[in-house]
């Protein structure tokens, strides 16, 4: 599992549709992924944020109970069952 942000710098962005306060992800989409490492399924989506409630929605969603995640040490992955 993996997560990133999609979208280009602020800086090549009309001045009307900068966003002028965040980092790293301010004004850009956040896209989370799964994929099996037997089969090669992957699930991706769009979802409104990183944070740990909608990341573990998703997970409930698209993973099958009793699997082993691999994922970085982001935080909003972190306390999964």
């Amino acid at each position: 599992m993996d997560e990133t942000f999609v979208g280009g710098p602020e800086r090549n962005k009309h001045e009307s549709q900068k966003i002028h306060q965040g980092r790293g992800g301010a004004g850009k989409s956040s896209v989370v992924r799964v994929n099996g490492r037997v089969t090669s399924n992957v699930r991706a989506e769009v979802i409104e944020s990183l944070r740990q409630d909608t990341l573990h929605g998703f997970i409930g969603e698209n993973v099958a109970p009793g699997l082993t995640m691999n994922t970085d040490d982001f935080r909003g992955c972190g306390n999964l069952d």
